[in-house]
């Protein structure tokens, strides 16, 4: 015991402890690559020695612009704190002494995540992500989720905001425009990506562009109109562009007369489809013979665009028979063996929660609220 104890105290010697500071520089660099993007910041301010690994461009392949705060200190927010314009210019300032400080060490980017108004001429936006798209290195990109609709943290103006007025969708209008460049631009420094998430405003232009992702396996397209007008075409050739695509989401309001809009999904590699958050979009024809878990609701249009009466709608459970025979999963329910040979109380329960056909739907879809 005694010579244990002696041992302890020689190993808490302050003059052979070993230090951090002794570790190798590898061995740091990966205990600095468990901390975020902000905890790194506070790092750097401990010493200079720290402040020099912190500056390797291994620490900053993954970028989450997203975490940054509209304020430095939490405690701001438990004292009922109001948020005004210069909460917004201090973060502003903070956003760009960080974009100095990557393009600045020039950084290989696996993962990319922000959310800015690129519509906002005045903020800056859409110059800033494009100069630290055009200084990083994207070829190793795989993982991004582009926000271009609003800034994360921007002060919205009091009041309601009615998306459908003149001068929202003449901004929404802008935006657009201003995204169609700036995706092209993104994609052809980013081509590896095998995941991407963004609101998406299916133009010829932008489908074209997202064609030319051929690598991506997970695919998440959130929408950005209300009225977003869905041509089947455009459909068909994304699905086709995209043969290593496994996870679909798609949201879509899309107005029609009758509620819901027949859209026909054709693709031999998506194995996990989610339509639930879309409005007015119908599965009326599937060929998905590798999909295994589908995400759908019945929640047809209701704008002053639909009418009471609504065309007949084909039954899903019919098309799921049909197109997606590897089908085990459907809103959370695991399906029996026998489910394509015939129907049991479970499935039907389903069915009549997501089904828009007469025969499934308790009320008239159009009803639907």
């Amino acid at each position: 015991m005694g010579r244990a104890l002696s041992r302890i105290r020689h190993w808490g010697d302050s003059n052979n402890a070993f230090t951090f500071e002794k570790l190798p520089e590898v061995c740091q660099l990966k205990i600095f690559g468990f901390l975020s993007v902000t905890e790194k910041g506070v790092a750097a301010q401990v010493c200079k020695y720290w402040n020099s690994l912190l500056k390797s461009p291994a620490l900053w392949s993954y970028l989450d612009l997203t975490v940054f705060k509209l304020h430095l200190h939490e405690e701001l927010l438990s004292k009922k704190h109001v948020c005004n314009s210069n909460c917004y210019r201090a973060y502003k300032a903070r956003m760009n002494s960080f974009h100095m400080f990557v393009v600045n060490i020039s950084p290989s980017v696996h993962l990319l995540k922000f959310a800015f108004d690129i519509g906002n001429v005045g903020d800056g936006w859409l110059d800033w992500i494009r100069l630290l798209l055009a200084k990083v290195r994207c070829r190793d990109l795989t993982d991004a989720s582009v926000g271009w609709k609003d800034t994360a943290v921007g002060i919205k103006e009091a009041g309601p905001c009615l998306e459908e007025d003149a001068e929202s969708a003449s901004r929404a209008r802008h935006r657009q425009r201003l995204f169609v460049g700036f995706f092209e631009y993104f994609v052809s420094l980013a081509p590896n990506l095998s995941r991407l998430e963004l609101e998406f405003d299916w133009s010829v232009r932008s489908v074209e562009a997202l064609s030319r992702l051929r690598r991506l396996e997970t695919l998440v397209l959130r929408r950005y109109f209300v009225f977003q007008m869905l041509d089947q075409e455009l459909v068909d050739r994304l699905l086709d562009a995209l043969p290593c695509l496994t996870h679909l989401t798609l949201e879509v309001w899309t107005p029609n007369s009758t509620g819901l809009c027949q859209f026909r999904l054709k693709s031999n590699s998506v194995q996990h489809l989610d339509v639930s958050s879309s409005r007015g979009f119908s599965l009326a024809g599937l060929d998905l013979p590798r999909v295994q878990t589908l995400r759908t609701s019945r929640r047809p249009w209701n704008g002053p665009l639909a009418t009471v009466n609504c065309a007949p709608l084909p039954c899903i459970y019919q098309s799921l028979a049909r197109g997606a025979p590897d089908l085990r999963e459907i809103n959370g329910h695991l399906l029996r063996p026998e489910w394509k040979q015939r129907l049991y109380p479970e499935l039907t329960s389903v069915l009549d929660a997501v089904c828009p056909c007469h025969l499934h739907a308790a009320i008239p879809a159009s009803c639907i609220k």
